[in-house]
């Protein structure tokens, strides 16, 4: 009980990382500024910035 915040530190960190790897990477925003939204708002709301860039195009 008394380091449950190290807990929630790590999932929070963990989701940021997953969200930047798998959705940024393949995305105009990237994975640096996709893991900057993902911290500095929840994982959840970046993920939604993420969604909402476009995605890189193929040659």
């Amino acid at each position: 009980m008394k380091y449950d915040w190290i807990t929630g530190v790590f999932i929070y960190l963990h989701a940021t990382a997953l969200v930047a790897q798998v959705f940024g990477a393949h995305r105009e925003i990237g994975y640096r500024k996709s893991v900057y939204w993902c911290i500095v708002l929840t994982p959840i709301i970046g993920l939604i910035v993420t969604l909402a860039c476009t995605k890189i195009k193929k040659e």
